[in-house]
């Protein structure tokens, strides 16, 4: 099987420029959104403070992904493009929690991002973008224990991709 085509996923209807925004993913069936409102319970905040233009791309409860069983796949909740795509200058891929237990969060997310970028490196040549981020954006514990870092490292020589674990996005 060739992949998922992840961009054909996308709209021109995501984009956004603001210098600060919010990721949020209510419980239920639908995928997470982008807010500006900021009476809204925002899970990440993005800092934007050059306006560079993004693409948001929901992927879970949106994107379909099976595995070789044909269960659904693990994935992470979000992914953020450069804008225009074809520039690759910049591509994030973001897993939102909301949970205490920072172990067994960090870890499951960890799998969730893993996993997608997995399938998104099928159909797609992930090292030709300039910047590659994967955020684990937990806003109930916002920063990584210190015992992470075996684990961030293994996670850049496995996919070259920095591993973030932090609730505010910087992007640069």
């Amino acid at each position: 099987m060739p992949g998922v085509d992840f961009l054909a996923y996308t709209s021109e209807e995501h984009d956004i420029d603001e210098s600060t925004f919010g990721l949020c993913d209510n419980p239920g069936e639908y995928p997470a959104h982008v807010s500006t409102d900021t009476e809204e319970q925002w899970i990440a905040v993005v800092d934007n403070p050059e306006h560079v233009s993004l693409r948001f791309l929901p992927v879970d409860k949106h994107i379909p992904l099976s595995r070789s069983d044909g269960r659904p796949a693990k994935r992470c909740d979000v992914m953020l493009f450069s804008n225009p795509l074809a520039s690759k200058r910049l591509i994030l891929f973001i897993e939102l929690k909301e949970r205490k237990n920072n172990k067994e969060a960090f870890n499951h997310a960890v799998k969730q991002l893993r996993s997608t970028i997995d399938f998104f490196s099928e159909y797609h040549d992930i090292s030709s973008y300039t910047k590659r981020r994967a955020y684990v954006a937990n806003r109930v514990r916002p920063r990584a224990k210190r015992s992470y870092t075996i684990k961030i490292a293994q996670f850049y020589k496995d996919y070259h991709v920095r591993l973030m674990y932090s609730n505010t996005i910087e992007i640069p």
